[in-house]
């Protein structure tokens, strides 16, 4: 399962193809980057720490025009439904799991999590989703097998997403839309 986009760069056609959740990975983080001119942070590249649990896509931040932070916890899959919304929770109890890293060494929490796929992507603000950081749950379980209990509560609030086409997006837009959510 590819998706694939030809664009047209000058007189040039080019084409992109994603053939793994690395390449979906590597691609919104390209965006963002160009766009906010800052560098992705993993958070084992924060803490210093080792092991899979702070293996997440990355976080990057920046300063808005009017003077706000943002900080935005890019989380990336492929080959998944994220119109599903077991799916969509089970993501974003991964993405929760994360913040909940920032919250336990006393950092600020994402302002906005990105969740996108080979296919279509979303942010939301963390203000959404912040009321399961207190949720009663085995929070010590690696991210990406988060705790049945969470992704269920997610799911039963159900949290609505607007969703974009992943080849649709552009740096720009994205980086605005990180502005407005935060």
């Amino acid at each position: 399962m590819n998706a694939i986009k030809t664009v047209e760069i000058g007189n040039k056609k080019m084409t992109k193809i994603f053939m793994s959740e690395k390449d979906v990975e590597t691609h919104f983080r390209k965006l963002l980057e160009d766009a906010t001119g800052s560098q992705f942070l993993t958070l084992k590249k924060l803490t210093g720490e080792l092991g899979g649990a702070w293996a997440t896509d990355g976080v990057i931040e920046w300063t808005a025009p009017c003077s706000t932070s943002v900080k935005v916890l890019l989380e990336t899959k492929f080959g998944t439904d994220l119109k599903n919304p077991q799916t969509r929770s089970s993501v974003l109890a991964q993405a929760l799991y994360y913040c909940k890293k920032f919250e336990n060494r006393g950092e600020d929490t994402p302002s906005v999590i990105f969740v996108g796929d080979d296919k279509l992507c979303f942010a939301l603000e963390f203000g959404k989703v912040k009321e399961f950081m207190g949720a009663q749950i085995d929070w010590s379980r690696a991210p990406s097998s988060p705790d049945k209990a969470l992704t269920d509560a997610i799911s039963e609030k159900g949290i609505s997403a607007h969703y974009e086409s992943t080849l649709g997006v552009d740096g720009e837009s994205l980086k605005k839309l990180c502005e407005e959510l935060t």
